[in-house]
């Protein structure tokens, strides 16, 4: 099991990792109140100290 899975942040319940790269990972996640199937992308804790790395992560959002 990921270190997200499972977790729920806000009204998102985190599935599955779908992949692994090098400033995120993805999963399948749950919107709870919407009853909706959405993808998660949580940024890797290495790139969220480097600002111009944080930047790109957000523009890609």
């Amino acid at each position: 099991m990921r270190a997200w899975t499972g977790k729920i942040i806000k009204n998102i319940r985190v599935g599955e990792m779908i992949a692994c790269g090098g400033m995120a990972e993805v999963y399948y996640g749950e919107h709870i109140s919407l009853n909706r199937k959405v993808a998660v992308k949580i940024i890797r804790d290495h790139v969220d100290g480097d600002p111009e790395t944080r930047a790109r992560f957000e523009r890609e959002a």
